[in-house]
């Protein structure tokens, strides 16, 4: 049985971002409710980069969740195949990595 990542995007006035593997769909879909429920407000996130996103959500706020389960391999870990990387030397484990380990 080979093992699964969720894969959460989110869509703001017709931009996608892909989220962090840490991010949840639950708690995603509650900070947006409870920020329209308070007239507005900053909902914080990850990026799969690691860059942080403050997305501004009003009750006009168009926003779209897309989740996807996909195989947790080289291939698809970080949504890149590992051969397109373009490594000049095998990765030995000394250096970062170019990819997520979980």
């Amino acid at each position: 049985m080979s093992q699964t990542i969720e894969r959460i995007h989110l869509t703001v006035a017709g931009l996608t971002y892909a989220l962090a593997p840490l991010e949840s769909v639950g708690d995603l879909k509650r900070a947006v409710v409870e920020a329209v429920r308070a007239g507005g407000g900053f909902v914080d996130l990850t990026l799969d980069d690691g860059q942080r996103l403050s997305i501004l959500v009003a009750s006009a706020s168009q926003i779209v969740i897309s989740a996807q389960t996909v195989p947790l391999d080289s291939s698809h870990a970080d949504g890149e195949r590992y051969d397109q990387l373009h490594l000049a030397e095998p990765w030995d484990g000394e250096e970062d990595t170019p990819f997520d380990l979980i």
